[in-house]
């Protein structure tokens, strides 16, 4: 909206700039309109203008609203004292206006232009407190000290653990001597306790990779997006995308095995056996990842790795196109997703039953649906800057800003208070189900929303960020 408002305005300006066009514009809405006609379109503009404002949460602290709800007190005021002006007072103001255009354009020309460069580059303007300490917020609940960046989560099949991505980052909005970011790692967390715990790798022989990839335990390492699957042999499968010392996606076999706690008593905890890996082609940079039973894979190619911050700025601006979703199988490899083009591709969803694919278009502002049997968008769905997708077998968990992307160049440490919200989304019609907004909290800048409940916890929602030394959770039920 902040480009749409900014461009229109730039418009306006360019139209006042000359007087010509102007007095034809106004000539032509006078002779088409009578006087109260006239002010009554420009009382319903205002009201509608004001309605749509003021059903928004926080409205007061986006610089589009408050210019639409300045906007809509203009054309309210104007319509009302056009209404109650006598005719040939209102012409004789118009004369005088014309008589002295410039002096009273100028003005107004250059204070379009600020506010159009305001809205380019700031949506939001509300409060921003530093976060200096770990204490919750007043709706969400933090988990703090981790050493990377909570970017995805998945659940293990005993419904009692959490496998998180420890991202390290990955150009160009993460600073690092390497552009692909630094080291990061896998590690597992208790659902209830949120006590985090080891977990242990074993490599083996790659089998369920290319052939060609290798790794071992002295391998650097950059998990970035993860998802785990019931194999249609059985096993469990967990594939990561990896950003180091190549771009990879490496394949996990997740197995239970006993440990023993501090009383003494064995408990199974769960553990990943490396069954391989994909050798990415160079031209290509992953983001998130999907795996179907049969072992093949959906991904999505963000941007070219040598993106500079300000290009990725500008297509951030402009929405325009930098990547695409593709699938990889042993057979053929990789492979373009039609219909799947946009701004940084991000998270992606994979429905084995429908042969669906849902993509998220991080700088596009949308969700797509793609029926794979068609190859045609059968879905879409739009909201600021979606990240990651989380598939729960019915329903789509989404997390998105309720800000810019340049908003974020504010934050100066790990943790970004900016607003942000998550929506549950019906997977087949992309109906909102459910929706929370959060402002103010001691976290931000989310990657993913993942729903939990087993015997000790019930409709919790864990939140990862691809920027914090924490992740967060609250229950469905609040408001």
């Amino acid at each position: 909206m902040n480009l749409f408002l900014a461009t229109l305005l730039l418009i306006l300006s360019i139209i006042l700039a000359s007087k010509r066009a102007s007095r034809k514009i106004l000539i032509s809405i006078i002779s088409f309109l009578s006087q109260q006609s006239f002010a009554l379109v420009n009382i319903i503009i205002g009201i509608c203008l004001l309605a749509f404002v003021l059903i928004r949460p926080f409205w007061y602290f986006y610089s589009q609203y408050l210019i639409l709800f300045l906007l809509g007190l203009i054309f309210l005021i104007h319509g009302l004292f056009v209404f109650r002006s006598d005719e040939n007072v209102y012409l004789a103001m118009i004369k005088k206006v014309q008589k002295n255009y410039y002096i009273y354009s100028i003005s107004v020309i250059f204070g379009l232009l600020m506010i159009s460069v305001l809205l380019i580059f700031r949506s939001y303007i509300g409060p921003f407190s530093e976060v200096n300490n770990c204490n919750s917020g007043d709706n969400l609940s933090i988990v703090c000290g981790l050493e990377k960046s909570p970017e995805d989560i998945v659940i293990t099949p005993d419904n009692k653990y959490l496998i998180i991505s420890g991202f390290g980052g990955i150009a160009p909005l993460h600073e690092s001597n390497d552009p692909r970011g630094g080291e990061g790692s896998l590690f597992l967390m208790d659902a209830y306790t949120k006590a985090n715990n080891s977990l242990n790798i074993r490599y083996e022989d790659n089998v369920w990779g290319d052939g060609v990839c290798d790794r071992d335990s002295e391998s650097s390492f950059n998990p970035h997006g993860i998802d785990l699957v019931k194999r249609d042999d059985g096993k469990y499968q967990l594939v990561v995308v990896n950003h180091l010392p190549f771009e990879t996606i490496e394949m996990f076999e997740l197995l239970k095995t006993d440990i023993e706690s501090s009383n003494e008593e064995i408990v199974p905890i769960w553990e990943l056996v490396w069954r391989g890996c994909v050798s990415v082609p160079e031209e290509y940079y992953l983001n998130d990842v999907s795996l179907a039973p049969d072992g093949s894979l959906f991904t999505t190619h963000m941007h070219s790795k040598t993106i500079s911050i300000l290009e990725f700025l500008f297509k951030s601006i402009t929405k325009g196109k930098t990547g695409f979703a593709m699938r990889w199988d042993k057979e053929f490899g990789f492979s373009e997703i039609s219909n799947s083009q946009g701004g940084q591709p991000n998270g992606i969803v994979y429905d084995n039953l429908t042969d669906i694919l849902h993509i998220s278009l991080n700088l596009s502002d949308k969700i797509i649906s793609i029926d794979l049997r068609e190859n045609k968008i059968i879905n879409t769905f739009s909201l600021n800057s979606p990240d990651n997708l989380v598939f729960d077998g019915k329903n789509l968990w989404v997390t998105n800003f309720e800000h810019e992307i340049l908003d974020a160049l504010r934050c100066v440490d790990s943790v970004c208070p900016l607003p942000f919200r998550v929506t549950k989304l019906d997977a087949k019609s992309y109906k909102v189900l459910e929706s929370w907004i959060f402002a103010g909290e001691p976290f931000g800048l989310p990657s993913v929303a993942v729903p939990i409940s087993n015997e000790l916890i019930s409709g919790q929602i864990v939140l990862g960020s691809f920027m914090s030394d924490r992740l967060a959770y609250f229950n469905a039920d609040i408001k």
